[in-house]
């Protein structure tokens, strides 16, 4: 999928991707993922990208790094991405190589992190492309 499509789900499970968050680490004496692709839990009927703070607790926070600034705020400092408002009301996003504009910050930040770091195209799972998200 182009990286310039992705919006919801699957631009916050690329982000994880990006991040490392979806490598199996050891926690609490177990190796899990810091973030999951969680198919018991739907939101509309759709997967979600949840926290997964250890493998024995049932609720996940979601992971939502392209609506929620405290996910996401944190890798556009880490990362160096310039975020600047245009005249016409959309956001404008950098990194060296890499450019988005969208109507939200986050959204275009986050594409220029996963396009800076995988390319790009990159393979989402077949889940989150039947979720039909419009950006």
């Amino acid at each position: 999928m182009k990286v310039y499509e992705l919006t919801g789900h699957a631009l916050d499970w690329a982000v994880a991707k990006c991040a490392g968050l979806l490598e199996p680490r050891e926690r609490y004496g177990k190796m899990v993922p810091s973030v999951v692709l969680d198919m018991e839990y739907w939101s509309n009927g759709d997967p979600m990208v949840r926290l997964n703070p250890c493998p024995d607790v049932y609720y996940r926070a979601e992971y939502d790094p392209s609506t929620n600034w405290e996910h996401g705020g944190p890798i556009i400092e880490r990362e160096r991405i310039t975020v600047i408002a245009m005249p016409n009301g959309t956001w404008a996003t950098s990194t060296p190589l890499h450019s988005f504009h969208h109507p939200t910050p986050l959204i275009a930040a986050m594409r220029c992190y996963v396009a800076s770091k995988l390319g790009n195209e990159i393979d989402i799972p077949t889940e989150l492309l039947n979720q039909g998200a419009t950006a």
